[in-house]
């Protein structure tokens, strides 16, 4: 008789925390789900939701839902899927880590100057600190840059490796032109739907530090600086007001209109 082989032992992670929770990527269920519009005295403003679904992740019960599957411009939640797809590289990269600098070129520079952090090419800076400009002020030059450094020079290249992962996690309903948000001159919006939004919500919740920085009302980076940069958060349910909310990320454009996915933990 032939000894079995020994199982493999478990992976070890940097910055990865799996979750404990036994119906981790199961289905969704709609069974009991309420749909559409709630009365105003349960939820005030619903009516004026374009589409949007609330989950209970540890039952996968879908609480409410109004037109969760429709594809709708995103704005910044866009970051949700850069902040991934970057924590998945250093968990395969041993090369990078939170703490590998990063010099700033001139493809921060061409990024529009609006919701930006005035990232400059005489500039290094840690990942870490990109990372934290773009969660918690949601900076586009921030999350530009970072795109470029984990595309090993191509924004493009990790534009492609968004979309492969949006596949790989069945997030059929979007597609991801940008790494920050903004609509490309030619490719028009990133989109997606608020059901894919959770679908990509809850691998997030994987990463302690990504929750750290999506729960900090401010911070700074340049700290070492005449002129330190604050980083305000862009979240308004970040307050002592609602307890247990821990993330996730805000996004705004004209296209899109006011966009929030957010993630609450309570007993």
């Amino acid at each position: 008789a032939v000894a079995p082989a020994p199982p493999p032992p478990p992976p070890v992670y940097r910055y990865k925390k799996p979750t404990g929770n036994p119906n981790f990527e199961k289905p969704f269920n709609f069974a009991t789900a309420v749909h559409g519009n709630l009365p105003a005295s349960q939820v005030v403003g619903s009516a004026g939701a374009t589409s949007g679904i609330m989950v209970d992740l540890t039952t996968r019960n879908v609480l409410w839902e109004k037109n969760s599957t429709a594809k709708v411009p995103i704005a910044s939640m866009v970051k949700m899927m850069t902040l991934l797809v970057t924590f998945e590289e250093l968990e395969k990269n041993p090369a990078i880590s939170l703490e590998s600098p990063v010099q700033i070129t001139k493809t921060a520079l061409a990024v529009p100057r609006t919701g930006v952090v005035w990232l400059d090419p005489r500039e290094t800076f840690p990942l870490s600190d990109l990372l934290k400009a773009v969660t918690i002020k949601s900076a586009n030059d921030a999350a530009t840059q970072v795109a470029e450094f984990i595309g090993k020079g191509s924004v493009d290249t990790f534009v492609r490796q968004m979309n492969l992962r949006a596949s790989e996690l069945g997030m059929i309903d979007s597609n991801f032109v940008s790494p920050c948000g903004l609509k490309d001159k030619k490719k028009g919006n990133s989109t997606s739907s608020a059901r894919d939004m959770v679908l990509l919500a809850e691998r997030l919740l994987e990463y302690p530090q990504i929750l750290k920085w999506s729960t900090t009302q401010v911070d700074y980076i340049r700290q070492n600086t005449p002129k330190p940069t604050q980083l305000t958060t862009t979240n308004k349910l970040i307050n002592p007001h609602w307890p247990g909310v821990d993330g996730m990320k805000t996004g705004f454009t004209n296209d899109a209109g006011y966009c929030l996915t957010f993630t609450v933990l309570r007993e």
